[in-house]
């Protein structure tokens, strides 16, 4: 019977991700954290709804500076509210994120978690049919205040315009 179940979600998800893929869009990107002081690289899922809001889920690590390493999971919804046609749209994003920390010196090594909340802008530039170049402005507010400025390239899955 569970196996039976699994089997049947399986062909659902397939059937369903085959048939919204032209709306996901995936890429890497690289950051630079102000109050980290350290270039970070990233890679993110973009998924848009049907109109003008999204879901964008993304995992960012920093390179280590002072013994510390900082990575960090963000879950933010988009809102696109400029298009500028075929070339490309003004969004804001808001969101959580959580942060993680590790220190190590030697033996000695310590970690933390905090969990902040993500405000931030992006503009995304087509590059074509299947590619975009998307410089973004991004503050975490919460146990780790920072500003993250990055850029990304992203690449649409699935049958062109």
């Amino acid at each position: 019977m569970k196996k039976g179940v699994f089997f049947a979600v399986m062909i659902l998800g397939i059937m369903t991700v085959s048939s919204l893929k032209a709306q996901f869009s995936v890429g890497p990107g690289i950051v630079y954290g102000t109050e980290i002081k350290t270039i970070g690289v990233d890679g993110v899922v973009h998924y848009a709804f049907p109109g003008k809001i999204g879901l964008m889920g993304g995992f960012t690590y920093f390179f280590e500076k002072d013994h510390v390493t900082w990575s960090a999971v963000d879950v933010d919804a988009t809102y696109d509210f400029y298009k500028m046609g075929d070339n490309g749209s003004l969004y804001a994003l808001a969101g959580v994120d959580f942060l993680h920390s590790k220190v190590k010196v030697g033996a000695i090594e310590a970690t933390g978690n905090d969990t902040g909340v993500n405000i931030g802008a992006g503009w995304k530039i087509s590059m074509g049919t299947k590619a975009s170049l998307v410089p973004e402005l991004r503050y975490t507010f919460g146990g780790g205040d920072f500003l993250r400025v990055g850029v990304k390239l992203m690449f649409g899955l699935g049958a062109s315009k």
